[in-house]
C-alpha cells in the first residue's frame, strides 16, 4: 500500500479542517453546562476517579491536567473534547485516504467527519465519548499503517477512556491475530491489558442497580442510534422539533449514506474492518445491554468510525466512475446536516438544560432566610457548577441516580425539619425527580407549610419553584387535606389539620391518608 496522498490538494484539506474547528467552536460556552458535563468536572475536581464510578478513570486523569492548565468554564472544559474531535477528523481523513488509495477518499472523509452533526456534538461537550472516537480512529490509522504496537496502545487507552471499546475488542483481537505472530502477540497484549478493565466493567454491572430494570428494546434502540446521526434523539435532555425541515434531510441523507455504504463494502479490505469493527462491536454492545433499558447513542461512537469509513469509501468510488454525482451527493449531504447544525449551534436554551439560568435566578431573587432544596439529589454537581451564595438539601443525597432510592414523606420530613428550621422559604429546583420523586412528595411537603408564591422560569427540564412562610411550622395528620385553607403569601394556616407546634417541625407521619 502505498504512501497516503490526502492533502494532494492541501488547500481543500486546510479549508475542510477550518470548517470541522469553526463548527466545533462556535458558540461553544452558550449552553449551560448540563448534568453529565457538570459530573465530568466535579468528579475530575475531587479525586479523579472512585471505583463505584462506572467509567474508567483516563478521561478524568486527562480532564483534570487539562483544567489545572485552562480552568475549567464552559469553554475552556469543552475545548479539550474540541480538541480530541479534530484530532478524529484528521485521523479519519488519513485512513480513509490510505485504505480507498485516493487522495478523493481523504477529502471526503474530511468533509464527512468535519460535517458530521453526531460527531460535532460530542466534541462540544465536557465527556469521553469524543475521545472514545479517536482512540478509535487513531487504533485504526495505526492499524492500516502496519503498527501494531501503536494499535494496541490506542485500543487499551480507549478501554480506559470507556467501557464501550471492550465491546470493540473481539474484533481487533481477530483483526490483529489474523496478521501473523508479532501482530498475534499484540492481540495478546491488548486481551491481557483490558482484562483490569473488563473485570472492573462486571463488578459495575453487579455492584451498580441504579437504573430501572427491564430489557432494551433493540428495533428502537438501532432507530435512535441513525436518529441520533442527524441529532433526532435525545442528546442532553432536549429534543429538536420535530416535522419539516428535518424531514427530507433525513430520507436524503439516509440514501446518501446506504448508496456508499453498499458500494464501499465491496471492498475486501474494508469489508474486513466493517464487520469486525462496525458489526461485531453493534452486535456485541446491544447483547450486554439487553438486559438493561439504559442506551445512548453516545456509546458507540466507536463503532460509527468503521461504518462512515466505508461509506466514505463508497462515496469516492461512486465519484471516480461519475464525477458528476459529486454536486448532487454535496446537496443532499447539506440537506441532512443542515438543519441538525442550525438547531445544535442556534440559541442555547433550545440544546441543554440551563443549569446556569437555573440557579443564577435563585441566587439573584432569593430572600433573607430562604433555604434552596434539590430534586433529584444526584443532580448536585450540576447546581454546584454556577452556585456562588447558596448550597442545597440534596433529596436524596444520592452521588449518582438510583431508582431504588424513591422518596416518601417518612423519608421526605426529618430531611426537611433539619434543613428548613428558622427559614422564611424554600427554593425547590427540580431535574430528574421523575426518577426520585414522581409523586412530587417535596413539592407537596412545601406546599403545605408555605405558599407558593411563584414559579421560576422555565430553563430546559430544569424548573424552579419558590415557597414562602411567615415561620417553619408543620402540619399534623388529618383526615381531611381539603379543608386547608391558605392566608397570606407570607404564611398559611391548617384550619381542620391542627395547628403549628411550637417545634415547627413535620410530623414524623404523612399528614395525608
Amino acid at each position: 500500500m502505498h504512501r497516503s496522498r490526502w492533502l494532494a490538494w492541501p488547500g481543500a484539506a486546510l479549508l475542510l479542517l477550518a470548517l470541522a474547528f469553526g463548527l466545533r467552536v462556535y458558540r461553544l460556552d452558550g449552553p449551560s453546562l448540563w448534568y453529565d458535563e457538570a459530573f465530568s468536572i466535579a468528579l475530575a475536581r475531587s479525586g479523579v476517579w472512585q471505583p463505584l464510578e462506572a467509567h474508567p478513570p483516563l478521561f478524568y486523569l486527562i480532564l483534570r491536567l487539562w483544567m489545572g492548565l485552562a480552568g475549567s468554564s464552559e469553554f475552556s472544559a469543552r475545548f479539550l473534547s474540541v480538541g480530541v474531535g479534530m484530532l478524529t477528523v484528521a485521523l479519519f481523513g488519513a485512513a480513509a485516504a490510505r485504505l480507498g488509495r485516493s487522495p478523493w477518499a481523504g477529502l471526503l472523509g474530511l468533509a464527512l467527519a468535519a460535517t458530521l452533526p453526531f460527531w460535532i456534538w460530542e466534541s462540544r461537550e465536557v465527556r469521553m465519548y469524543s475521545a472514545l472516537g479517536m482512540w478509535t480512529a487513531l487504533a485504526l490509522w495505526m492499524e492500516l499503517r502496519g503498527r501494531p504496537m501503536g494499535t494496541a496502545l490506542a485500543v487499551l487507552a480507549g478501554v480506559y477512556t470507556h467501557y464501550a471499546m471492550l465491546w470493540m475488542a473481539p474484533g481487533w483481537l481477530l483483526l490483529l491475530g489474523r496478521r501473523g505472530w508479532d501482530r498475534g502477540l499484540w492481540a495478546l497484549i491488548i486481551a491481557l491489558g483490558a482484562a483490569p478493565g473488563a473485570l472492573h466493567a462486571l463488578w459495575v454491572g453487579q455492584t451498580q442497580g441504579a437504573f430501572w430494570p427491564g430489557r432494551l428494546d433493540l428495533i428502537r434502540a438501532l432507530g435512535t442510534l441513525g436518529q441520533a446521526q442527524a441529532l433526532q434523539a435525545r442528546m442532553a435532555g432536549l429534543l429538536p422539533p420535530p416535522g419539516s425541515p428535518w424531514l427530507p434531510g433525513l430520507i436524503a441523507g439516509a440514501l446518501l449514506l446506504v448508496a456508499g455504504l453498499l458500494v464501499g463494502i465491496r471492498s475486501r479490505a474494508m469489508r474486513v474492518r466493517w464487520v469486525w469493527l462496525g458489526l461485531l462491536p453493534l452486535a456485541v454492545g446491544l447483547g450486554l445491554l439487553y438486559r438493561s433499558p439504559k442506551f445512548h447513542p453516545h456509546y458507540f461512537i466507536g463503532v460509527t468510525v468503521a461504518f462512515y469509513l466505508a461509506v466514505v469509501l463508497g462515496w469516492a468510488e461512486g465519484v471516480r466512475r461519475a464525477r458528476w454525482a459529486l454536486l448532487p451527493g454535496l446537496l443532499a449531504w447539506g440537506l441532512f446536516v443542515g438543519p441538525a447544525l442550525l438547531w445544535a449551534l442556534g440559541p442555547a436554551e433550545q440544546t441543554k438544560d440551563d443549569w446556569r439560568g437555573a440557579v443564577r435566578t435563585v441566587e439573584a431573587r432569593r430572600g433573607p432566610g430562604e433555604a434552596v432544596v434539590l430534586v433529584s439529589g444526584f443532580a448536585l454537581p450540576a447546581y454546584q457548577a454556577y452556585a456562588r451564595s447558596t448550597t442545597p438539601v440534596p433529596l436524596p443525597a444520592d452521588p449518582v441516580a438510583d431508582v431504588r432510592h424513591v422518596l416518601d414523606y417518612e423519608t421526605v420530613a426529618p430531611r426537611l425539619n433539619a434543613a428548613l428550621s428558622g427559614t422564611s422559604g424554600a427554593w425547590l429546583v427540580q431535574w430528574g425527580d421523575e426518577i426520585n420523586d414522581p409523586a412530587q412528595i417535596v413539592a407537596a411537603a412545601l406546599d403545605w407549610v408555605g405558599m407558593r408564591w411563584r414559579h421560576g422560569p422555565s430553563a430546559g427540564e430544569v424548573r424552579v419553584r419558590r415557597f414562602l412562610w411567615g415561620a417553619f411550622a408543620r402540619c399534623l395528620r388529618s383526615r381531611r387535606p381539603s379543608s386547608v385553607t391558605r392566608a397570606s403569601p407570607s404564611g398559611r394556616t391548617c384550619a381542620g389539620w391542627a395547628t403549628a407546634s411550637r417545634e415547627g417541625r413535620f410530623p414524623s407521619i404523612a399528614p395525608f391518608r
